[in-house]
């Protein structure tokens, strides 16, 4: 079978493409050879130098995480006490700086077994924030602790009597008297020492008992930080006179 007749033109323009594709092949295992033997280790060994440092900070870093912060024992959310000492427990034989309202309140030691006690602290009307961190043998220092609310308050409760009045006579056949008032939502009020329920508009009321003669009436209302204001009145009690027996 006789082979198609090209012209010229087309076989010198073949035989040049076929001459590009060679070289272009030379060239791309060549720049592939060059890569793998000498650019490649030398980008390796830059990046190598380059990260020595940052690793080295993290490692330091690990190292801070790895001490722990101290733990406080603080089994109260508010107080009426103007100064507060807590407990807590640490890394042992190791330094905790005590922090309060973000002022460093001086280090303490931690024993063997870890615990510590924080030295007298002086709190601030309303919310207070405690925390603190461990502190090695080497001065390296943990985290800080998450901080701790304490509400200190001085303000005392409200409380007020309706009834009865102090000094208030009763006299006839029934020894009872109701006593009603009102103060805060959420104190505790106690009448003689029993506790009456107060209402979510603050007010109470109960009914005593009473005795021929003087009765004392205390009423005592705490709120939740220990606060208490206390009211006592006096009662009366007169009998009615007994009627004449019939000869």
């Amino acid at each position: 079978m006789r082979r198609a007749y090209k012209p010229r033109s087309i076989r010198r323009q073949e035989s040049k493409h076929k001459r590009k594709l060679i070289f272009s092949l030379v060239g791309a295992a060549l720049f592939v050879y060059v890569f793998f033997v000498w650019l490649l280790p030398m980008l390796i060994g830059g990046l190598s130098v380059i990260n020595q440092k940052p690793i080295e900070k993290q490692k330091s870093a690990a190292e801070d995480v790895k001490l722990a912060p101290p733990v406080f024992n603080i089994p109260f959310e508010s107080t009426n006490s103007a100064t507060i000492s807590v407990n807590g427990f640490s890394r042992p034989n190791s330094k905790v700086e005590i922090f309060l309202n973000s002022t460093s309140q001086g280090t303490v030691n931690s024993d063997g077994d870890g615990k510590f006690q924080t030295t007298t602290m002086t709190l601030s009307i309303g919310e207070n924030y405690i925390y603190g961190k461990t502190i090695d043998d080497k001065g390296v220092a943990s985290f800080n602790s998450k901080p701790i609310r304490i509400i200190y308050s001085d303000e005392k409760p409200k409380l007020e009597v309706s009834e009865p009045s102090n000094g208030q006579e009763i006299q006839g056949d029934d020894k009872k008297v109701k006593v009603s008032g009102t103060t805060n939502p959420g104190n505790i009020v106690t009448i003689n020492g029993t506790i009456s329920i107060v209402n979510s508009d603050g007010k109470f009321s109960s009914v005593q008992s009473l005795n021929d003669g003087e009765n004392e009436i205390l009423i005592n209302a705490t709120n939740n930080v220990g606060n208490a204001t206390e009211i006592k009145l006096k009662v009366i009690f007169k009998p009615n006179s007994s009627s004449p027996e019939n000869p």
